[in-house]
């Protein structure tokens, strides 16, 4: 079960980067990308699997490094690659608190994972006492 969040919600797109199709959820008055793949036969209340990149990465790369949209398609899940925030340097992160991000640790990234979870189960039928992250 997802706790009540306030948000400036929700607004999605398309955007097609690096051959990975993005979706756009507005959190927080911030555009966030994530990939949102579910296999064709995919059931109704069937669980959500959150896959987070590493500093530096991208959810581009975590998806096609990880396999996971094979696996999603045998175990029956859906899968989802929530995309870092830049940060000074240029690189992609997640905000876990590292010294050398302090000053833009501010996005709230477990708020957006959050909403962007209450989306998902609602919009797609998904279980939302199963929903997994990892990364």
């Amino acid at each position: 079960m997802i706790k009540t969040i306030s948000t400036s919600l929700i607004c999605i797109a398309s955007v097609v980067i690096a051959n990975a199709q993005y979706s756009i959820f507005n959190y927080g008055g911030l555009n966030r990308e994530y990939i949102y793949y579910a296999p064709t036969d995919l059931p109704d209340n069937a669980p959500l699997l959150f896959v987070m990149h590493a500093y530096t990465d991208d959810a581009s790369e975590i998806r096609n490094y990880s396999g996971l949209n094979s696996i999603a398609d045998t175990a029956g899940f859906a899968a989802c690659y929530p995309r870092g925030t830049v940060d000074h340097n240029g690189y992609r992160f997640f905000n876990v608190g590292y010294d050398f991000n302090l000053g833009i640790d501010t996005v709230n990234d477990l708020g957006f994972l959050e909403a962007l979870a209450v989306f998902l189960q609602t919009t797609h039928g998904l279980d939302q006492n199963r929903t997994y992250a990892t990364g």
